[in-house]
């Protein structure tokens, strides 16, 4: 954030203290929103390819409308936060609206078992991630600890099936 924001000339230490604070929070909802970006981008893609450019367009531009009535409302009451809400309103919006598209034209049934992995996993590397920023190592300890605690459990959970890597890899090779 340091980088992005540099300290201004009058600018007390109090002062960047708290501008960097506050942008480092914005910027943590404003990452929730890559979530719905990444899905909007592999669920779109799904859409084009199967022609439906009318649906498309349609939520792109109803989420134009979310984002801008949300702006009005939130931006004057909680200014840099109200943007980042209707940023993360508006994504979680309109990627719930390609996924419901694509189950909708493409029939896809709901694998519940691997929905349940998922989380699981998503709520093991978030735990992964707290417990070794109390670890009293350096960083790159810390963090190579949860990557690798997160591998164990993708593995554990059968995200990654080792058999189908092995044949993956042995394929690979010849």
């Amino acid at each position: 954030m340091e980088w992005l924001y540099p300290r201004g000339d009058s600018e007390t230490s109090a002062d960047f203290a708290a501008k960097l604070a506050e942008s480092s929070s914005v910027f943590g909802i404003l990452i929730i929103c890559f979530l719905g970006t990444t899905t909007m981008y592999v669920f779109s893609t799904l859409l084009t390819a199967n022609g439906n450019m009318k649906q498309l367009n349609l939520v792109a531009f109803s989420g134009i409308v979310i984002n801008f009535s949300i702006n009005l409302i939130l931006i004057p009451r909680m200014n840099a936060y109200g943007a980042a809400y209707a940023s993360l309103a508006t994504q979680i919006l309109t990627a719930s609206t390609h996924v419901m598209l694509v189950w909708y034209y493409f029939g896809f049934k709901v694998n519940y078992r691997f929905i349940s992995a998922l989380g699981i996993f998503i709520g093991l590397v978030i735990l992964f991630n707290w417990l070794s920023l109390k670890l009293p190592f350096k960083w790159q300890f810390n963090f190579l600890a949860m990557m690798l605690a997160g591998i164990v459990s993708a593995f554990a959970l059968k995200l990654i099936n080792i058999s189908e890597l092995f044949k993956l890899l042995k394929e690979k090779g010849t």
